[in-house]
């Protein structure tokens, strides 16, 4: 999964390119409804959030630009994403940390886990990626578990990219052991994704 990830992003890790072009969305409005699906979902202020797949930091900026107060670290397995982060939002606290070689968080340890596009690159076995790493999430955080995916109903798909369908999802999740204490869909805001809350 590194090695696509890699390969997806190193043309894209550049200074004169907006945040949006960095992480291969569509346009900066829909990275805001992505990120309002986040907002509208769970009540930040006073809370701790690990953003898992930071990028450059786009939701740091998000959460200044809405005056939204909280505890933030931001987490990328790429050095060089971490790195523009660490320019781009100097504020911020961005870690380079891979989950699936090393977890170095102990057990709800953060409020809310965010995860924005980090499911959306077709590997090739994404199922099995996703319910493994919603497990790690869900060990982390000790409120809610937040993460977007690409769905099937978009116009633009394309080979490269994952997508799916809330049914899916849930289908997928409820097989989670232990379960989430409720699961919900935010599935109103885009016609490309769709985003999942998990209360724990």
């Amino acid at each position: 999964m590194k090695e696509l990830i890699e390969s997806y992003y190193k043309d894209k890790i550049k200074p004169e390119n907006p945040d949006y072009r960095v992480h291969g969305w569509e346009s900066e409005a829909a990275a805001r409804k992505r990120f309002g699906a986040l907002f509208a979902a769970v009540d930040l202020n006073g809370k701790t959030l690990l953003d898992v797949g930071c990028g450059v930091g786009s939701l740091f900026g998000e959460l200044e630009r809405c005056k939204i107060r909280c505890d933030y670290v931001g987490i990328d397995i790429l050095p060089a994403m971490t790195a523009a982060a660490r320019q781009r939002q100097p504020k911020g606290v961005f870690m380079t940390v891979d989950l699936e070689e090393e977890n170095p968080f102990g057990a709800k340890s953060f409020d809310v886990v965010y995860a924005s596009g980090i499911f959306n690159l077709n590997s090739g076995c994404n199922e099995r990626f996703l319910t493994d790493t919603v497990s790690v999430f869900m060990n982390i955080a000790s409120e809610s578990v937040v993460f977007n995916l690409l769905h099937e109903r978009s116009g633009d798909r394309e080979d490269e990219y994952f997508y799916t369908t809330p049914a899916a999802v849930e289908k997928l999740l409820r097989r989670l052991s232990p379960r989430p204490r409720s699961l919900e869909f935010d599935d109103g805001y885009s016609q490309n994704d769709f985003t999942v809350i998990l209360r724990l």
